[in-house]
């Protein structure tokens, strides 16, 4: 029997970490790929910020273009229900929310934060309080107001340190205030290098959505 703190992989072993985290992933349509890539973009939107515009936009283009990235590469619906920007699985079942990280991100037995404190909307998501039940799914059938279950929430937290993109596809279980103190679920992805998916040779992402997703290069906001 597995001891129950053991980690679910070797991070030292890059080939089993990245077969573990793609293996996690696959249930959802996703790969370690796809995800990687929305990190990257983000951070080069980062990096093209101008030196001169105002010190907050280089956050917000890091965030808006990994938002980007991630719809285009999944082709997942963005519904901004509320004001809050969601990657919406085709099942209607659970969605992503974009949000840079700190404190551990992509780190096995850490309780990553993120950069900056989470909104009124994301603690109602995270304290389980149903938001306004939609009136058809995405199939367009009718809603069952009084069957209705909220759609998973799904956190993924980037963060770039030491020339690596460190990130993370996280369930989150409870907060206090504006940080997160525990998580439901976890799948950390191999950190990679800044800069491996620039100039690489378009075959190795031109399988479609079903393996890696199709290579893209998206241009700065």
């Amino acid at each position: 029997m597995a001891h129950p703190n053991a980690l679910p992989v070797d991070p030292s072993d890059a080939d089993a970490w990245r077969a573990w985290a793609d293996a996690e992933l696959a249930p959802m349509g996703l790969s370690v790929v796809v995800l990687h890539q929305a990190a990257e973009a983000g951070q080069r939107a980062l990096d093209a910020t101008s030196p001169l515009a105002p010190k907050i936009k280089g956050g917000l283009d890091r965030w808006s273009d990994t938002v980007v990235a991630l719809r285009v590469l999944t082709g997942w619906e963005l519904d901004e229900a509320g004001g809050l920007p969601r990657i919406v699985h085709p099942s209607g079942d659970f969605y992503a929310v974009v949000r840079t990280g700190a404190n551990g991100v992509g780190v096995f037995g850490q309780c990553p934060i993120a950069k900056n404190g989470l909104g009124a909307l994301l603690q109602r998501a995270i304290d389980g309080e149903p938001t306004t039940v939609p009136l058809f799914d995405a199939s367009g059938e009718a809603i069952d107001g009084e069957n209705y279950e909220e759609p998973t929430l799904w956190l993924f937290l980037t963060e770039f340190r030491d020339g690596l993109i460190y990130s993370e596809l996280s369930q989150p279980a409870s907060r206090v205030g504006d940080e997160i103190t525990g998580y439901v679920r976890q799948i950390q992805l191999p950190p990679f290098e800044y800069g491996q998916f620039d100039g690489v040779d378009d075959d190795d992402f031109d399988n479609g959505p079903d393996t890696h997703g199709p290579q893209i290069d998206i241009q700065p906001i």
